[in-house]
């Protein structure tokens, strides 16, 4: 968490506050420009994306059913790369819903995991 310090986004990790500033630069391009673009960036900064969106993990303060549901207001599905352990969710988030999911108050720090449980399916060659 040291790393955040300097940040303007001081729950998000500085690679994903990276990617969330990047995709607003690429998000109006066509489909097949925009994927192009997110895979190659994750590829560059070591980030696993699947289907445009970032494996994400996320500390909580609150894992309820209730909060868990609330998620989804961030695009957050239970998919394929959608787990959960203790006060850590590992989940798939549209590089646009970073920074607001690092704002909601019960949400302590999103990082890329160390150890992402979902493969990627997209690559750049």
């Amino acid at each position: 968490i040291a790393e955040a310090q300097s940040s303007p986004h001081p729950k998000l990790q500085d690679r994903l506050a990276s990617a969330a500033t990047y995709y607003e630069s690429v998000k109006t391009c066509s489909s097949d420009t925009l994927t192009t673009c997110l895979a190659k960036y994750a590829k560059d900064n070591r980030l696993t994306i699947i289907d445009n969106k970032i494996l994400v993990e996320i500390f909580l303060a609150d894992t309820s059913a209730a909060f868990l549901k609330r998620l989804s207001k961030f695009g957050i599905t239970k998919d394929k790369g959608f787990g959960r352990l203790n006060y850590r969710v590992q989940a798939l988030v549209s590089p646009g819903q970073l920074i607001a999911l690092s704002k909601d108050r019960h949400v302590r720090w999103v990082q890329p995991p160390d150890e992402p449980h979902a493969q990627p399916k997209s690559t750049v060659h």
